[in-house]
């Protein structure tokens, strides 16, 4: 039975990996700061350290979108609590700290894991002009820090 699971899993994974019509996954962090150190690009699926440059292929495909489809899970887990946080403060976070302390900390999530030199910003000035939280246009941001 668990074999049957695996199997129609993996399969899933590989059909919904090799579509073209499917939504692309975000630049990769890497890709977006070789071209300009200091700009930080959205916090979306394709960010994370695991499941990049593995290429094209059958096995590599399916292994990156798994990772993908894995980020785009923490990413959502972060809707509710920013939408509680909204009700209850009429604002979203105001700091990257109280973003941090507030939402991710008191609610024991899990950002994808970055590359060495890549860090997570929340963008205040952002999240105060949105009137819902939207994970596909986030104001969390990966930007490249200048050590390496």
């Amino acid at each position: 039975m668990r074999t049957c699971l695996a199997v129609g899993l993996l399969v899933t994974v590989c059909a919904a990996g090799c579509g073209g019509d499917g939504e692309q996954p975000a630049p990769a962090a890497s890709d977006a700061s070789s071209t300009d150190q200091s700009e930080p690009v959205k916090a979306t699926p394709g960010v994370g350290k695991r499941g990049r440059d593995y290429g094209a292929g059958p096995i590599s495909t399916p292994v990156a979108a798994y990772f993908t489809t894995k980020e785009r899970l923490q990413f959502m887990q972060v809707v509710q609590p920013m939408q509680i946080y909204r009700v209850q403060h009429g604002h979203f976070p105001e700091t990257h700290e109280e973003f941090m302390k507030e939402i991710i900390e008191a609610n024991s999530l899990k950002l994808p894991e970055l590359p060495a030199g890549e860090r997570y910003v929340y963008d205040a000035k952002k999240a105060a002009e949105m009137s819902d939280y939207d994970p596909k246009d986030p104001p969390l941001l990966v930007e490249r820090s200048g050590e390496e």
